[in-house]
Parts: structure tokens; C-alpha cells; sequence
């Protein structure tokens, strides 16, 4: 493309480069510890609620007393779906509660106004009941590692990326690259253009890449410089990159 271009300082020293974090790069790691403390702390809350909720399970199985229930009301609401609710009362000990359940539409429409009812409540808190048979599940334990499992791959997505610029950088040879053309993508938050450039390796051969910018792209024709892999050519990066740069190793003693 041109026999006078020199790459950036920085990229002519021998590889592998020392490389260090961008501020960009260290507030990824800062998110990646994030994410994974967050799992931590998802999953054990979960477990927690799951044991409460066996627990809860076990005591109503055990404890609970069965009582006959009056339905007073059925309400039928609608929002962005129909929800079918059935309000019944029961007596328990001297006093009388009212409750409420939502069902399904087949229990509810099966239902009318005086219909009875078994329903099932704990001793020690007969304000609290379920209609019997429909009693809260709670949170089951398969959902246990499926709340940590979001923030880890999440976690997982960001460290990579950090890891492929790092060995890009630190391995990564530099070439002169000459923007071919660009084009407007549009997507469901907005639009971003992708701009497409092709570049001479150290062989000779000429390899093309895009990369993704938010505002104005670089006009066709003009020039600027990337970094790729040697061993795999596809893997390339615009430079400078985004989470990490080229430092200066420390002295050894």
C-alpha cells in the first residue's frame, strides 16, 4: 500500500509485547469480579429460598390443618393475560378468615359463589392458607444454578474478549490497512456503520476485516492501522485497542 508506512512505535518492539490495561480494561475486570461475585451471592439465595421452601412444604404436609371454605367471590381480571381468582372463607379456631387463590380457568369457571372448598392452613398462622392441592411450590432446586448460570456466562463473555486483545496485542503483528467501504446498520437500539478495509501481510498476501464504529466512519481510501495474528490472519483488531495497551516491563533486580 505504501512502502513508507512505520508502525506505531510501540508496535515495533519485539513480541511478545508487555501489555497493560486500558481504563477501559480494568473497569472489565472490575465487572468480571462483579458478575462472579454476583453468582455467588444469586446462587445462594436461591439455594436458601429452596431450602425454605421445602421446609415450608414439609411443615404444611406435617402440621397443617384441613378446613372446609365458602367461596364469597370469583374475580376474573384481564391485564396482557386473564387471571382467574377464587376469595373463600373458612373458619379456623373461633375465629374466620378470608382468602384468596389464583386457579386456572377450569377450576374457576367449575366453581360458583357458595361452592365449598377444602383449604389448608399451619396452626400457628391461620391468617395464611392454600386452597388444598395448590399449595405454593416455592423455589424448586433445578432453578438453583440456573440464576448464577446468566452472570457467569456473562462473566465468561467479558474475560475472553479481554484475553483475545491481550494475546492480539501481545503477539499481534502490525500492517498498514486502507478502508475499502462502509455501510449503515440499522438494529433495534439505533444504527452503527460497519466498515470494511483490507491489508498486506508480511507475506505479501491481502486479507480483509470490518469493525463496527457509532458515529462517522472513515471515508474510503483512508488509512490506518491494524493488528492481527500471524497464525490467523482472521483475528484482527483495529488499533489502538480498546481494553489493553502496549506497557513497558518492569526492571528486574
Amino acid at each position: 500500500m505504501t512502502a513508507t508506512w512505520q508502525p506505531p512505535t510501540e508496535l515495533a518492539r519485539s513480541r511478545p509485547r508487555f501489555v497493560v490495561l486500558t481504563g477501559a480494561g480494568q473497569t472489565t475486570v472490575a465487572f468480571v469480579v462483579a458478575l462472579l461475585l454476583g453468582a455467588l451471592a444469586a446462587g445462594l439465595g436461591l439455594y436458601l429460598a429452596a431450602e425454605r421452601a421445602r421446609g415450608r412444604r414439609e411443615s404444611v404436609e406435617r402440621n397443617g390443618v384441613i378446613a372446609d371454605a365458602e367461596v364469597v367471590e370469583l374475580l376474573e381480571t384481564r391485564r396482557k393475560e386473564k387471571r382467574y381468582t377464587v376469595v373463600y372463607r373458612y373458619n379456623a379456631g373461633t375465629r374466620a378468615y378470608d382468602g384468596r387463590a389464583r386457579v386456572g380457568r377450569a377450576y374457576w369457571r367449575a366453581l360458583q359463589v357458595g361452592s365449598r372448598i377444602p383449604v389448608r392452613y399451619l396452626p400457628g398462622a391461620p391468617e395464611e392458607s392454600w386452597i388444598r392441592g395448590r399449595e405454593p411450590k416455592g423455589v424448586p432446586y433445578w432453578v438453583v444454578p440456573l440464576g448464577p448460570a446468566g452472570l457467569v456466562l456473562a462473566a465468561w463473555a467479558l474475560a475472553w474478549r479481554l484475553r483475545r486483545q491481550r494475546e492480539l496485542l501481545s503477539e499481534g503483528r502490525p500492517a498498514l490497512a486502507r478502508v475499502t467501504h462502509s455501510k449503515k446498520v440499522v438494529h433495534q437500539h439505533g444504527h452503527l456503520y460497519r466498515v470494511y478495509y483490507q491489508f498486506q501481510m508480511l507475506s505479501g498476501a491481502t486479507r480483509t476485516g470490518q469493525f463496527d464504529v457509532s458515529r462517522k466512519p472513515p471515508p474510503a481510501g483512508a488509512t490506518l492501522t491494524i493488528v492481527y495474528d500471524p497464525d490467523d490472519p482472521d483475528r484482527q483488531a483495529r488499533y489502538p485497542l480498546s481494553l489493553v495497551r502496549v506497557g513497558y516491563a518492569p526492571l528486574l533486580h
